[in-house]
């Protein structure tokens, strides 16, 4: 159930993060196009599917690993790159390096504090396994994150030939 509602959080992060990226980059509210509905299914569809793959590998341990990495680094990263290029909103590839690591991070620290109230508050005891599995989490979002920008970077166009 957990893992349904983080997969509606990344389409929902689409959406918010089309909004914030347009005020920040070009000052005015972006309009999603036809492409939303297909980015949209793929962000949910790629997020189960990573699910599903992450639940076969039999070592709970590197399977979490692998879930945050890719979760929480690749499919993130991707939802980043698909609300920019959705809105058409004008940025090189080192304003895409720089946005996608600081929003990537802000999400994962995000879950981290998330996944912090509901075992602590709420009587979930299934997310931290060690003390420092939190930061395993974090180290692994970031490798994600490093993999999918390195991914999909080349796909940013360069400024002078977007105008």
């Amino acid at each position: 159930m957990y893992l349904l509602a983080i997969s509606v959080c990344l389409v929902v992060a689409y959406f918010i993060l089309g909004l914030v990226y347009g005020q920040f980059f070009n000052n005015k509210f972006p309009e999603f196009s036809s492409k939303s509905l297909f980015s949209v299914a793929a962000i949910f569809l790629l997020s189960i599917l990573g699910y599903i793959f992450v639940f076969n590998i039999p070592d709970p341990e590197f399977s979490n690993r692998v879930l945050h990495a890719y979760g929480g680094g690749f499919l993130a990263t991707l939802v980043c790159f698909l609300a920019l290029r959705d809105t058409q909103i004008n940025i090189n590839k080192f304003q895409f390096f720089v946005i996608t690591i600081s929003t990537v991070t802000t999400l994962g620290v995000g879950n981290e504090i998330l996944e912090f109230y509901l075992q602590n508050y709420a009587g979930f005891t299934f997310f931290s396994t060690t003390p420092n599995s939190t930061w395993h989490d974090l180290i692994s979002n970031l490798i994600g994150n490093i993999i999918g920008i390195g991914t999909l970077i080349c796909f940013v166009p360069s400024k002078s030939s977007q105008t």
